[in-house]
């Protein structure tokens, strides 16, 4: 990333392409990183927000869950570290799961191994602090729906969480 872009530095942004102007490449770099750094809140904000509604049914009560995760103030303290503003796949991994008990079709169980997946290889620091709280909601949820003794169903959970350890073995190595 060049160091104007974002970074304290010798100047900001404007002062030094006053100075010596911007490449095309800075520019496209400069571009891609507020790209990236818009779309963490908005996906943030959007994942949250279909969470919350399938867990509460809500859409008033999901906008304002939404909202509050996408664009809680401490989120803008964190701008310099596009990695950790990255949290949109935890609300869609735990939407998977939901929507997978739910319905009991695999596109939602599928979705929510695959936003894991993402929001682990997005941050390593995610990778450490969410991964136990997935199969720790998944608990949850099979106890709260009391489905424990549906074995077709655990074999479908079972096989999508063992998906999902391998590849944080390989990770983690």
């Amino acid at each position: 990333m060049p160091q104007h872009c974002g970074e304290e530095g010798e100047g900001h942004g404007v002062v030094r392409s006053a100075e010596r102007g911007w490449t095309s490449a800075e520019v496209l770099g400069c571009l891609a990183l507020s790209a990236v750094l818009l779309a963490t809140f908005v996906l943030s904000a959007l994942g949250m927000f279909l969470f919350a509604r399938e867990l509460t049914g809500s859409s008033a009560a999901a906008f304002v869950a939404g909202a509050a995760f996408g664009f809680a103030p401490y989120r803008f303290g964190s701008l310099p570290h596009a990695q950790v503003l990255s949290s949109q796949w935890m609300p869609l991994a735990f939407f998977g799961v939901t929507r997978f008990l739910r319905t009991r079709n695999l596109r939602p169980l599928a979705g929510g191994a695959a936003a894991w997946a993402l929001q682990n290889l997005s941050c390593g620091y995610y990778l450490l602090f969410f991964s136990p709280f997935v199969p720790l909601y998944v608990a949850w949820e099979l106890t709260r729906r009391r489905v424990w003794s549906n074995a077709r169903l655990m074999a479908q959970i079972a096989v999508a969480g063992a998906s999902r350890s391998e590849e944080h073995t390989s990770e983690l190595q």
